[in-house]
């Protein structure tokens, strides 16, 4: 879940250049704000073609790589600036940040961790820190520094990430307090509702739980945990009919969703709708062969089909695997797993 953090650096240039470079600069940086990013990044590029150590230059065009996504090119610009300026806080933020959205965590935190004891005060890089040391399983001390960004921005982005976090932690009263602080700040936030439903859910209060994934999709219909979720507990409640569109949908937004079709199969296989059932079986097995849960539901149905040569060839499979304990797959029900939610947010 990513709550972006808007770090752009559009510094003029306030220093002696030629006209040639004063013009060049200006043109490109009133590209960037009307956010004409090609364009001022062809404008960057020529003026550090010809005068690379322009720094204002070099870190507005990394920025407006990353905006681009061009993310690995902003990393390399950020990593020059950084160098030629060793000391710049600013650059090095920069260049954390970029490095989260590279995917590179372990790097943005050695580089951002030295900053904190010189700049305590700074949101920017305690939220960027944060997010980083989560997203390398540093959860504990990750989230100490998500909810001091949440608490002093009164940020309802942060708070999400704050009660993902939570749940993954298994601290379910602490995630539905920073859930609903994040919809009391940002009441028209789907992606809150759904994490609000889980943590609802996970505490046991499963009334309340459809409720916020409801909401959810009102907001979104298009919300993929949200339609998963919903379907998963209806169905479980024993209301196949009610769940059975929301399972669809789900499908439809993520075709390739393995524990939307597995509880979609499982709808179909209750419902004797074996065709339906065995080709959504037969996909997942293809996706992940060795699934135990899939073979055992598709040996039924093959049986059932009267498939007997299909459903002892199954069976076998689901004796080796059950022999073979270390060989599974991982359970494909996962929709009520708070480690299978997708980690989306919108960005600021």
């Amino acid at each position: 879940m990513r709550a972006a953090i808007c770090l752009v650096l559009l510094a003029f240039l306030t220093f002696a250049q030629s006209p040639t470079s004063a013009q060049l600069f200006n043109e490109a940086l009133a590209a960037q704000q009307r956010g004409e990013l090609d364009s001022a990044i062809r404008g960057y590029e020529r003026l550090l073609s010809v005068n690379p150590a322009l720094l204002p230059a070099r870190i507005n065009l990394a920025q407006a790589l990353l905006q681009t996504g061009h993310i690995d090119e902003a990393v390399a610009n950020f990593r020059i600036a950084l160098r030629a300026d060793p000391g710049s806080f600013q650059s090095a933020l920069l260049l954390g940040n970029a490095l989260f959205s590279a995917g590179k965590y372990g790097e943005a935190s050695a580089l951002l961790q030295p900053l904190e004891r010189s700049h305590a005060d700074d949101l920017d890089l305690a939220f960027i820190l944060g997010e980083a040391l989560i997203r390398q399983g540093k959860q504990a001390d990750g989230l100490k520094r998500v909810v001091r960004v949440a608490s002093s921005r009164n940020d309802a982005d942060a708070w999400m990430l704050a009660g993902l976090t939570q749940l993954k932690l298994n601290d379910y009263a602490s995630a539905r307090d920073s859930l609903e602080t994040a919809l009391r700040i940002n009441p028209a936030e789907p992606g809150a509702y759904t994490l609000s439903g889980m943590a609802k859910l996970a505490s046991g209060d499963e009334e309340g739980a459809k409720a916020a994934y409801r909401k959810a999709i009102e907001l979104d219909g298009n919300d993929f945990d949200a339609n998963l979720r919903l379907g998963t507990l209806l169905y479980r409640q024993g209301d196949p009919e009610a769940a059975e569109p929301f399972l669809t949908h789900a499908l439809q937004i993520n075709p390739s969703s393995i524990p939307a079709r597995y509880e979609m199969a499982q709808l179909e296989t209750n419902a004797h709708r074996d065709d339906a059932a065995a080709k959504d079986l037969e996909t997942i097995i293809r996706i992940v062969p060795n699934m135990l849960q899939a073979h055992i539901r598709l040996a039924a149905v093959y049986y059932r089909m009267h498939r007997p040569e299909d459903g002892k060839r199954e069976r076998q499979i689901v004796d080796d695997l059950l022999a073979h304990p270390k060989a599974q797959a991982q359970d494909p029900s996962l929709a009520l797993d708070i480690s299978a939610v997708s980690e989306q947010a919108p960005s600021r």
